[in-house]
């Protein structure tokens, strides 16, 4: 599955998920499933994307269909 394809599904179950964003990584998780975890310690990722920074934001601003491009 692409990031495309998974931010797409996302969007359209968006309230089932939290999103955990760090410096080189964006993942997210089920809510129902982060209660399982302690809270030191972060949910493991259900849906992980390949990309991140400006790559994961141009795949979002095109799954939107904003016409973008990286330079």
């Amino acid at each position: 599955m692409t990031d495309k394809e998974k931010f797409k599904m996302l969007l359209e179950n968006k309230q089932d998920y939290k999103c955990f964003i760090d410096n080189d990584i964006v993942w997210f998780c089920k809510k129902e499933d982060i209660e399982k975890y302690d809270y030191d310690w972060k949910p493991p990722p259900e849906i992980e994307f390949n990309q991140f920074g400006y790559e994961l934001l141009n795949e979002i601003f095109q799954a939107l269909g904003i016409d973008s491009e990286l330079v």
